[in-house]
């Protein structure tokens, strides 16, 4: 098993995160293509806006067009780009949450410097 950087804010290769997922799935099952003429219909989420700086959504990821590019071009099959979606969603919804508890962070030093504004306000008039 990896270790995580022992510093928290350091972040792993993308490929560190997904190819582990996808070895064990094809090591655990045995897995055949099928509909490989169709388009995969995603009807989750997209990926983040941070991901689709350098990324395509799932919707047009999973055309029949672009999964043959990525088999011929990159040696990346169906099942790969699947896992590599799940992870961007993962790692999505991990800034979602940090951002939450950031956003709530702010918001509480925002209301503790307001109740101090008043204090000095309530100070200045005496």
């Amino acid at each position: 098993m990896k270790e995580w950087n022992k510093q928290k804010d350091k972040t792993a290769v993308f490929s560190d995160l997904a190819d582990p997922i996808l070895k064990a799935i094809r090591f655990a099952y045995k897995l055949e293509r099928k509909n490989i003429d169709k388009d995969i219909k995603w009807t989750g989420y997209d990926i983040g806006q941070d991901d689709m700086a350098t990324c395509i959504s799932p919707n047009e990821k999973f055309t029949v067009k672009n999964l043959v590019w990525a088999l011929e071009e990159h040696g990346i099959d169906a099942l790969h780009e699947i896992i590599t979606v799940a992870v961007q969603l993962g790692i999505e919804q991990g800034r979602r949450i940090h951002r939450g508890t950031v956003n709530s962070y702010l918001s509480s030093i925002k209301t503790w410097i307001d109740l101090i504004q008043k204090d000095i306000e309530t100070i200045k008039c005496y």
